[in-house]
């Protein structure tokens, strides 16, 4: 995924929106090219995130922003 800091994101695993900050390798022996992220919510708490969980918000259909219930100000 070529994601960019300051991307606005959909995190399915704690099913909220956010903005990446940072990514990095996790280097784990059994999966090398696992890559986690920090991510900033709408609260301004920072939390950690693995990056394949992320998806960009200005990446998502119409009817996908609908169904994870992301605020229309926050997709535009």
């Amino acid at each position: 995924m070529d994601i960019a800091y300051g991307t606005k994101v959909y995190d399915t695993n704690k099913k909220q929106i956010g903005i990446l900050i940072k990514t990095y390798p996790l280097n784990y022996a059994d999966t090398p090219d696992l890559m986690g992220a920090k991510v900033v919510d709408t609260n301004g708490k920072v939390y950690p995130a693995q990056l394949d969980n992320l998806l960009p918000i200005d990446e998502l259909e119409e009817e996908d922003l609908k169904n994870f219930n992301i605020p229309e100000w926050f997709s535009r």
